[in-house]
């Protein structure tokens, strides 16, 4: 089976939230960065927690909410991940407010060893994802994978090939609306973007040094691959461009 290696950039991504379009501001975040790999590392929990390395993106109060739910010694496991607090909107909004307060319980992010995403519903909001012309509407409590570089990477050589447009560089969940397209907007839209598509992007689209108009290998390119020091960028594009020829 063919496997990527797992760079530590494959675990950065970008969360933005809009409402009804309008980008807001999230106070935990720095540029809406996240290490997914590290995300947990902000609060301890249990060791049979399967989703250590992700979040809980939600609405009020984690810690009213984790208070209320140990008085009564029913806490979900998930209610273990670093929270981030989804924020109020700026104006008051009938509609946006009443899907945020069905999204108390929220949603829990996160990725595998090679740095895919993935997706699981806990609120009662529905939640909603295009998965290339379908609309999925997501099942309470169970996971998807929202985004896959093999699958990404794939697609995208496929797009060269025959003449396609390129993959959407990110996914978003629509709440309180079902999307028809890729243009449409939720009452509440959160997107995950992955930051190593600009550097794959880059290196798929040409020019010296990239992956189309790079000459062929020396001993020391050669070596840098074997030892991991090649970009993790040209990483994915060279092993996934193997793995269409076999």
């Amino acid at each position: 089976m063919f496997i990527f290696r797992a760079d530590p950039e494959r675990f950065f991504y970008k969360l933005t939230v809009r409402y009804r379009g309008a980008a807001q501001s999230i106070q935990q975040l720095r540029d809406g960065l996240i290490d997914m790999d590290h995300a947990a590392e902000k609060r301890t929990w249990p060791s049979h927690a399967q989703d250590h390395n992700g979040f809980r993106l939600l609405y009020g109060s984690d810690s009213e909410q984790f208070i209320s739910l140990v008085t009564k010694r029913s806490v979900p496991e998930e209610f273990n991940l670093p929270p981030l607090t989804l924020p109020r909107p700026e104006e008051e909004d009938p509609q946006v407010l009443k899907v945020l307060s069905n999204m108390i319980q929220g949603v829990v992010f996160s990725t595998d060893q090679e740095g895919n995403l993935h997706a699981r519903r806990l609120c009662k909001s529905r939640a909603f994802y295009l998965r290339g012309d379908s609309v999925v509407c997501m099942d309470r409590r169970q996971t998807y994978t929202i985004f896959s570089y093999r699958t990404y990477v794939d697609a995208l050589f496929r797009s060269k090939i025959q003449s396609k447009l390129r993959p959407l560089r990110e996914v978003s969940l629509y709440f309180g609306a079902r999307p028809k397209d890729v243009k449409s907007h939720g009452l509440v839209t959160v997107t995950m973007e992955p930051q190593i598509i600009q550097p794959i992007h880059a290196m798929f689209d040409g020019g010296e040094g990239s992956l189309v108009g790079s000459s062929k290998s020396d001993s020391i390119d050669m070596l840098l691959r074997e030892t991991g020091s090649a970009s993790p960028a040209d990483s994915l594009l060279r092993q996934q461009q193997a793995s269409l020829k076999q």
